[in-house]
């Protein structure tokens, strides 16, 4: 009969480690959901500022336009300028800078030529979709963000 007592033991032995092994990888397991979650949201608003980053290519002083483009990119999203808790935020910028002096300035209220004092400068739109992490248990970022920034000329 020890054989017996002994596989009892053992059977305790194995649901005691079970206890306190399961909840510490449960916790993992929700970690890396929560990670992989951010990361996939992360991936949408990069996708986001992709597509209004190609209205900006042609309309880059057109913010409604770049706006409309991310708004038809994130179908699902609730999308608002004012950006409440839980909304998707799109900002864009114009701006240009002079190859001579690397002095930049806003395009759109600027004279590129007579602020460069020559006609060599170049122009930049940048694109950024961002909004609150939702998280599922505890990820360190607050905010994700999707940004795109392109060359023009």
């Amino acid at each position: 009969m020890p054989g017996a007592r002994r596989r009892g033991r053992d059977r305790g032995v194995s649901a005691l480690e079970f206890a306190l092994t399961a909840p510490i990888i449960a916790f993992v397991m929700l970690i890396v959901a929560d990670i992989g979650n951010g990361l996939q949201q992360i991936v949408r608003l990069e996708a986001a500022a992709r597509a209004g980053a190609q209205v900006a290519f042609t309309e880059p002083d057109e913010p409604e336009a770049i706006r409309t483009a991310v708004r038809e990119s994130l179908q699902y999203w609730p999308l608002t300028t004012d950006s409440p808790p839980g909304d998707v935020t799109v900002t864009s910028s114009f701006t240009c800078m002079c190859v001579n002096t690397a002095t930049t300035f806003n395009c759109t209220t600027g004279d590129p030529e007579s602020s460069c004092g020559s006609s060599d400068f170049r122009q930049y739109v940048s694109v950024t979709v961002s909004r609150p992490a939702r998280a599922l248990l505890w990820v360190p970022i607050t905010t994700l963000r999707g940004n795109v920034e392109l060359r023009l000329r």
